[in-house]
């Protein structure tokens, strides 16, 4: 049997706001084509610019051709150049935000690098970006 209307409690659940990036310049290393194509969707909807590229040349292109406030870097497109990839960004852009996402159960994180483990909601890259960048809310 189900209770009926009157005997039933009322819960209104308020959902927040989705976290705002606005005016955020953001490059997003991927070679997952339905990652890409849930943050074309999502993050420019919270007011992020975003570029995406799908290489570690096209990355390097686009970072030497403009400046971004964070970076979202796949592992799988970079293979085993982690080390070499984050000194050449720490060098050439330190102001620049990094985040690191990964799939792959058998990657050990670094504490030197914020992480974000695949598969994740615009939800939690959107918290993470506000971790990585707190001006922003």
């Amino acid at each position: 049997t189900w209770p009926t209307a009157a005997a039933s409690k009322t819960v209104h659940r308020v959902k927040s706001a989705p976290t705002k990036l606005d005016g955020l310049r953001m490059l997003m290393l991927e070679d997952d084509v339905a990652i890409v194509e849930l943050l074309e969707l999502s993050l420019p909807a919270r007011g992020a610019e975003l570029q995406t590229v799908e290489s570690l040349d096209r990355m390097r292109e686009a970072l030497a051709a403009d400046a971004f406030d964070i970076l979202l870097m796949d592992l799988s497109p970079i293979g085993d150049h982690l080390d070499q990839v984050l000194g050449e960004l720490r060098d050439q852009h330190p102001a620049m935000g990094l985040i690191v996402t990964s799939g792959s159960v058998t990657v050990a994180l670094r504490d030197d690098v914020r992480w974000l483990r695949k598969p994740f909601t615009p939800d939690e890259l959107a918290a993470a970006i506000r971790r990585e960048r707190p001006g922003n809310s």
